[in-house]
This record gives C-alpha cells, sequence and structure tokens, in this order.
C-alpha cells in the first residue's frame, strides 16, 4: 500500500505540471469559442466574459512561456511508474463491503479530458465545471458499481474519489499503462461489493497519430459476496473512428481484435455472469454483426451526440442526431442460451433541446444483473 500511495503522490504532481499545458490551451479554446455567457466555463454576462478574454490573452503569452515546465511531469510519471505495484491506483474506504445475490452497475463516458478538449472533442463544458452535477448523478444511481469511461485527468479521478468515498468502498483510478508521454486508459472503477483479482488487460496501440497516444484496453475484476463468487465484469473504452457514419474498414478490423481478446479472457473465468461495460464505440449494426453471437442486452436507442453537441458550440445550431456507443451486454452460455437476468435503462446526461447544459456527450446506462 505504501508503494501505491508514493506513486499516486508523483502522479499527482505530474498531473499538477501538466495543467500548466492545459491552462494554456483551455484559456484559448475560451477567448476563440462563441460568447455564451454562464455556460461551458464563462462568466455570467457577456460584458464580463470579453474583459475576461482580454485578461486571458495578455496572460497566456507569459502561461506558454512557462508551459514547457510541464515536461517535468515526464520525470515524475517515470518516478510514479518505478514505484507503482500495479497498473491502477487503488483506494479502500471503511465502508463496509455490500452482499447481495445480485447487483447493478452505473457505465458513463465522462468525458473528463484536461484542458480545452472537452469543448473540442466532446462539445462539453471542461470537467471542473460538471464533475459535482456527476458525482451527484451517480450518486442518485445509488449503483453497487460504477464504471466510468475518460477519466483521463487524474485531477477528476481524484475528485471523484472524494465525493464518492462515503458510499463505496474500492475504487480503481488512473488504470493501465501510465507511460511518460499519452494518457491512461481513462477507466475509473468503484465498488461497494468485494472486488478480486483486478486485472488490466491492454489493446494494441492505434496507428492514427492522436489516438496512439492514449492506452486503452479493459479492465476485469471478480464480484464476490457472502464469501462466493457473484460475477465477472469488464469495463472497456474500445477504439474510436472519426467518422462514427462511415467507419473505416481499419477501425472495424481493430476493434474486432478487441473483442476478441475480452472474449478470451472471458472464457477463463469461473462460472457466473460475465458482463462487458463500457463505450464500445460500434454502432447498434456492427455492434449485433460482432457480438450477437456471444452477448445478449443490446442498447438499441442513441446513447451519444458528441458531434451534435460540437456543432453546436461551434454555430448554435441544433440539428439532432446520435449514434448508439455504449453497452452493457451479458455473455451467453456455450450452448447460446442465458442462465441469468439483465435489464439496462438510459440515464440522460444531455438534452437536445437544452445542449448548453449537457453533463457529457454519452447518455449514461444503469444495468441490473441477477
Amino acid at each position: 500500500m505504501i508503494r501505491n500511495n508514493v506513486a499516486f503522490f508523483f502522479f499527482f504532481l505530474a498531473s499538477f505540471l501538466s495543467r500548466l499545458f492545459s491552462l494554456v490551451h483551455n484559456w484559448y479554446q475560451r477567448i476563440v469559442q462563441r460568447l455564451m455567457p454562464n455556460h461551458y466555463g464563462q462568466t455570467t454576462s457577456k460584458t464580463t466574459e470579453v474583459a475576461s478574454r482580454v485578461l486571458l490573452a495578455f496572460a497566456i503569452v507569459p502561461m506558454t512561456i512557462l508551459s514547457p515546465l510541464a515536461f517535468l511531469g515526464i520525470g515524475f510519471r517515470y518516478v510514479a511508474n518505478f514505484f507503482r505495484p500495479a497498473p491502477y491506483v487503488y483506494f479502500k474506504t471503511d465502508v463496509l463491503e455490500k452482499e447481495t445475490t445480485k447487483f447493478s452497475i452505473f457505465s458513463l463516458n465522462t468525458c473528463f479530458i484536461s484542458g480545452g478538449w472537452p469543448l473540442t472533442e466532446g462539445g462539453v463544458a471542461p470537467w471542473k465545471d460538471r464533475i459535482d452535477k456527476i458525482a451527484s448523478l451517480i450518486l442518485r444511481q445509488n449503483a453497487d458499481i460504477v464504471a466510468l469511461q475518460e477519466v483521463f485527468d487524474l485531477q477528476a479521478g481524484f475528485k471523484l474519489y472524494k465525493e464518492l468515498k462515503n458510499n463505496y468502498t474500492h475504487f480503481y483510478l488512473n488504470i493501465g499503462p501510465n507511460k511518460q508521454v499519452g494518457v491512461c486508459s481513462g477507466l475509473f472503477v468503484a465498488s461497494k461489493i468485494k472486488i478480486v483479482h483486478p486485472q488490466f488487460f491492454p489493446f494494441e496501440r492505434a496507428k492514427t497519430f492522436k489516438a496512439s497516444f492514449m492506452n486503452k484496453g479493459f479492465f476485469s475484476f471478480d464480484l464476490v459476496s457472502q464469501k462466493k463468487h457473484l460475477a465477472s465484469l469488464f469495463v472497456t473504452h474500445m477504439h474510436h473512428s472519426e467518422n462514427d457514419l462511415r467507419p473505416a474498414l481499419e477501425d472495424v478490423e481493430m476493434r474486432e481484435k478487441q473483442i476478441e481478446k475480452i472474449i478470451l479472457a472471458m472464457e477463463k473465468k469461473k462460472e457466473g455472469p460475465k458482463v462487458l461495460v463500457g463505450d464500445l464505440n460500434m454502432d447498434t449494426k456492427e455492434a449485433e454483426a460482432n457480438l450477437s453471437a456471444h452477448f445478449v442486452n443490446f442498447t438499441k436507442e442513441p446513447t451519444a451526440a458528441t458531434e451534435f453537441l460540437k456543432r453546436y458550440i461551434k454555430s448554435g445550431k441544433k440539428i439532432p442526431g446520435g449514434f448508439t456507443l455504449d453497452y452493457a451486454l451479458l455473455q451467453k452460455e456455450e450452448d447460446g442460451s442465458c442462465k441469468y437476468k439483465i435489464k439496462t435503462h438510459v440515464v440522460e446526461t444531455f438534452s437536445f433541446t437544452n445542449p448548453k447544459k449537457a453533463l457529457s456527450d454519452h447518455y449514461g446506462l444503469l444495468t441490473v444483473v441477477g
């Protein structure tokens, strides 16, 4: 546990230094975006927002000069990886573990990226403007397991831990390879039920420039209740396509390899329900074509509206449209049957009529298994 805490300290220090670069990016995005007072990190009026942008324009120059200090974070990451006993940071609270025969999972792609990237990549406000409301949303679901994606910023992961620690026992954050350059997998798990055998399995590195900095994979673990094996869970965020409407063939093939790796790991697990949750980055057609032989419980309604939200920030136009990319799937038995029950419903985090208040560019999924 000492090595875990030392590693976390150096990872947190590296994250703090990296904020110099993130701040420059965040300020720049705020300066160039449309005036939308009281939203997306802006002030409450156009006058004060314009004044703030003028000040930021002057401040961005010296901050840009200082931003190379962020590269010191590379050194601290190296030290953190030296001490790290496992490919994640783990915290355990004093909350008593839950004993149960069935369980629930809340899954959500949070878009907790550093700097102004939530604006450009997800069409939502920076994570600091959304995290309190997302933590409240998680607590309202009262799920036994919380499985999040895109918690790339370690400070966001630690903030979630502080908000949820009175309700959950086990926490896994900063999951996956955290190399000197790039980000971790972005996966985050909190549980009320005892977890054993936590493991992270990395995917093959993506070939595109931007995706190559993301250390994606899947995080698997077993749930134990009443001293018995309850279930095996697999949390993932799979390779994305730049165009969800017309995904490139190499993207589809990469996801096929990733799902094959997950299924292979599932086959090695004990009896009991085996559940795959997360952002699979497959639309319904691709998901059913590749996964229906192995899984049940496919999401039908759209769960992501990233392009809609990004378009609204740029132009103010509301052109509804979304994709089904998020799933909570139960693996079938060898004979194709299902011994267990699973039911999922969508938890809304954005509205096509009021996109300014979006908590994420993805809906959440609340799933009950038993």
